[in-house]
């Protein structure tokens, strides 16, 4: 049961990451993403490659769309699902946060330096001692 709990908050976390990868390309000025995964050059394509990347950028912005329906769907399960609302919250951005950052750095080559990580770790810190303080509270109603 836990597990179906967490692989709801993990899988609209990577939903919610996936969104941005899709708007991120989608609404690029100049296909350069595009271009780059379809093994174009960056000079002129022709008239049916400027339109197979038109369409590729509408099916990227209509997979938005669908990325974040599911993954609010998914959110809400893991809502009324988890013991605690926090707890769903702070597992669903921890995901998201990460997957953002490897998809990032992966498909746009984005820098991860010190400075990120640093930040990063804070901010799992935070995430840690939000559920921690959440657990430790409810044990002492009990």
């Amino acid at each position: 049961m836990a597990s179906l709990l967490e692989a709801n908050s993990v899988l609209s976390g990577l939903l919610a990451s996936l969104a941005s990868v899709f708007s991120k390309i989608g609404l690029e000025e100049g296909n350069a993403t595009l271009k780059l995964l379809l093994c174009l050059s960056n000079d002129k394509c022709t008239e049916n490659q400027e339109l197979l990347l038109k369409v590729l950028q509408l099916l990227c912005l209509m997979l938005v769309g669908v990325c974040n329906v599911i993954m609010f769907v998914l959110f809400a399960r893991a809502l009324q699902k988890h013991s605690s609302t926090a707890q769903a919250t702070v597992t669903v951005s921890t995901c998201n946060f990460v997957f953002s950052s490897v998809f990032g750095w992966a498909l746009f080559g984005e820098a991860l330096n010190l400075m990120w990580w640093c930040g990063f770790s804070l901010i799992v810190l935070g995430f840690v001692l939000i559920i921690y303080g959440q657990n430790n509270n409810k044990n002492k109603v009990l």
